[in-house]
């Protein structure tokens, strides 16, 4: 696999990382789901949708006017035959410290440097207290569901937004 054999058995600690890093997927039971709307720093006036909109959004039982085919929820409780309850938590929008545009890069948020605007969310998520153990049943150190909602227009709809911004200084939201 590309290893090359090293002395004091790098190769072997290596794999033995690489197994460690591999995840099940649950499939049943309870899958607790980490929710992170944020803002960037140059959208702090700009409307969003509040804490209990997203949570309608991602909870509700059933539907709703927000979500008038069901939820997030209800779609994986479908999904998965009723095997599969997801169970959000929606914490409030945190602000970045980079711009949609530099957090965008010109390419719609598709390249590495958006993983800073990310980690930075997930730094002002644990400066609001939350703790990421809360979201890992598996107890394998990796959070189970994780969840970005970000303000202004996704990049997917094209062309210019209302603000006059193209979709390429945008983020493409489900890639």
């Amino acid at each position: 696999r590309g290893l090359r054999i090293n002395k004091g058995g790098q190769q072997q600690q290596r794999q033995q990382q690489q197994q460690d890093q591999r995840r099940t997927v649950i499939t049943t039971g309870t899958l607790k789901n980490l929710v992170i709307p944020f803002k960037f720093s140059d959208h702090t006036s700009r409307p969003l949708p509040s804490r209990s909109d997203l949570d309608i959004l991602m909870s509700n039982n059933g539907p709703n006017a927000l979500c008038p085919t069901g939820s997030v929820r209800d779609v994986y409780l479908e999904s998965s035959l009723g095997q599969l309850s997801l169970e959000s938590t929606v914490i409030d929008w945190v602000t970045l410290d980079y711009t949609q545009a530099q957090c965008a890069g010109g390419q719609s948020g598709l390249f590495t440097g958006f993983h800073t605007c990310l980690t930075n969310a997930l730094d002002k998520a644990v400066a609001a207290g939350v703790n990421f153990g809360d979201y890992d049943l598996d107890s394998n150190g990796i959070i189970d569901g994780i969840t970005f909602f970000h303000s202004g227009y996704a990049a997917e709809f094209g062309g210019t937004d209302q603000y006059g911004t193209s979709s390429s200084g945008r983020i493409w939201s489900h890639k």
